[in-house]
């Protein structure tokens, strides 16, 4: 996690044309303690460093410990920024976004303009991939885990009229930096209905939940297609 393997330039020349007569013996067997002909280059040093042997955590029982659906909600509640996977025809997009999470936990909502790569996107493909972490929460306690959560969901529209107004208010003050792309004539707020969730912590550790589907397009209340 940590750290990774490489060849010295010397070896690496001499396994490569090995490797043209026999491709399948060129990489080190999993079963080697230390891969033959490789060194260890730390990218943290001043995180401890673990043995190759013992660098794989067992996968945690689902029996073990369940993470529950309001937990995630609440983790999700207490972020502020997150990446947007969007995509149209096949091309995947990422954005690093603000957004507002529901009371309820079962929608959140995001302002962008209109005419961007991911409005667009969301035009043509309504479903969206959105990841929050705690990744710097993680490194000012000293945890060497980070825990993250992937939401996928539908975006539904978005707000307009007096919904908008308060929406956009609310957005506001969780976000006063943004008031400039809030003001913008192209801003648009967006509704994105939550439709299942991943908890990812570590590397191994993931639970799945699907969130049940309750007439989410009333959230709109008079708002509209993109």
């Amino acid at each position: 996690m940590y750290a990774f393997w490489e060849k010295p330039a010397a070896i690496r020349r001499q396994r490569s044309a090995h490797a043209r007569k026999a491709p399948n013996s060129a990489l080190p067997t999993e079963t080697e303690r230390y891969p033959r002909g490789y060194q260890c280059t730390c990218l943290f040093p001043e995180l401890p460093y673990y043995e190759p042997s013992n660098r794989m955590a067992p996968i945690r029982d689902s029996r073990e410990r369940r993470m529950s659906i309001d937990t995630m909600i609440a983790f999700f509640r207490e972020r502020t920024h997150g990446v947007l996977a969007t995509s149209n025809r096949d091309l995947p997009h990422c954005s690093l976004m603000a957004f507002l999470p529901e009371e309820d936990g079962r929608f959140f909502y995001l302002v962008t303009r209109a005419g961007t790569t991911k409005y667009d996107n969301l035009v043509h493909n309504p479903r969206v991939s959105f990841l929050v972490d705690d990744r710097d929460e993680a490194a000012r306690e000293g945890r060497l885990v980070a825990r993250a959560l992937t939401v996928a969901g539908r975006v539904l529209g978005v707000a307009a009229g007096a919904d908008r107004s308060d929406l956009m208010a609310r957005f506001l003050v969780r976000h006063p930096t943004l008031a400039e792309l809030a003001r913008h004539r192209a801003a648009v707020l967006v509704t994105v209905r939550m439709e299942s969730l991943q908890w990812l912590e570590g590397p191994l550790a993931a639970e799945y939940e699907i969130l049940p589907v309750d007439g989410g397009e009333t959230a709109l209340n008079g708002g509209g297609a993109l």
